[in-house]
């Protein structure tokens, strides 16, 4: 099972080239979700986030990372 998206992962081809930006996209988007999902299974139901502010982050996050993926495939049509 995969935990992180493999788009956000170095290619085979690229991978010194890419692991720094690999490691930012991971530390931007995959911490996060991470973060979310801990507090979404604390032990005390109080404890845990309410779930309308998980969906608003976890939405804000998908939005985010797909402007990004749109954005890398428009720089790579224009080389």
């Amino acid at each position: 099972m995969d935990v992180v998206d493999l788009s956000m992962l170095p290619e085979e081809d690229n991978i010194e080239e890419e692991t720094k930006e690999s490691a930012m996209k991971v530390e931007e988007f995959a911490v996060p979700v991470m973060k979310i999902g801990l507090s979404c299974s604390a032990k005390l139901p109080a404890e845990r986030m309410i779930m309308t502010v998980v969906v608003n982050k976890l939405t804000d996050i998908k939005d985010r990372f797909l402007k990004l993926k749109r954005n890398k495939k428009r720089m790579i049509r224009k080389h």
